[in-house]
């Protein structure tokens, strides 16, 4: 299900376990200096006041990931999106730096300004259906509340280093990322 995934759950549901519901890929770009996904995920939660999310995914080459989420909704609505980790981290409310033996990700929060990282834990999950151990997983959430109209979360990834030279901005209906000398400019699902 989505509560154990690195997507957001809308009043504590995610996508369901009991139909098959699907969200499109509307948008893919695959260049030698970034790639680029955007896909309409709100179908494939089947909930009828999330009437909007459009996650867009961007790799900008070598060493920077970062996810955007436009969201609407038609009523209040709790929204926590989480994202999974194993490691050490180091946490502020609006960056984390995660490292173990393999790898080091610096997370930073771009949007909202007001969101925060918060960590949790699962416990007693079963990793695998006949599996009788049950195991523990780190993450880190951004958990709000939601009125009825429209949000954008974006949070960006640094591998081995910590993205800060990245911007995020709104220009004429296109979110324009900005890293060093790469410049990619996106259509929004709101303008």
């Amino acid at each position: 299900g989505t509560d154990g995934h690195n997507l957001p759950l809308f009043d504590g549901i995610g996508q369901p376990r009991d139909r098959r519901l699907l969200g499109t890929v509307e948008q893919s770009e695959f260049t030698d200096t970034h790639d680029y996904l955007r896909a309409s995920i709100a179908p494939a939660y089947g909930i009828e006041k999330l009437t909007t999310f459009v996650r867009h995914y961007l790799y900008l080459r070598p060493d920077c990931f970062v996810i955007l989420d436009e969201i609407e909704v038609t009523e209040p609505t709790h929204m926590e999106s989480r994202i999974h980790f194993a490691g050490a981290c180091d946490l502020d409310a609006r960056a984390a730096a995660i490292s173990n033996d393999s790898a080091q990700v610096v997370l930073r929060l771009l949007l909202p300004d007001e969101a925060a990282f918060v960590r949790a834990k699962h416990t007693n999950l079963k990793p695998h259906s006949g599996d009788p151990e049950s195991v523990e997983v780190d993450y880190l959430k951004i958990e709000t509340n939601l009125l009825p109209g429209r949000a954008t979360y974006a949070v960006a990834f640094g591998i081995g280093n910590d993205a800060d030279d990245l911007t995020l901005q709104r220009e004429n209906g296109r979110l324009v990322v900005s890293r060093g000398e790469q410049t990619l400019a996106v259509d929004a699902a709101f303008e």
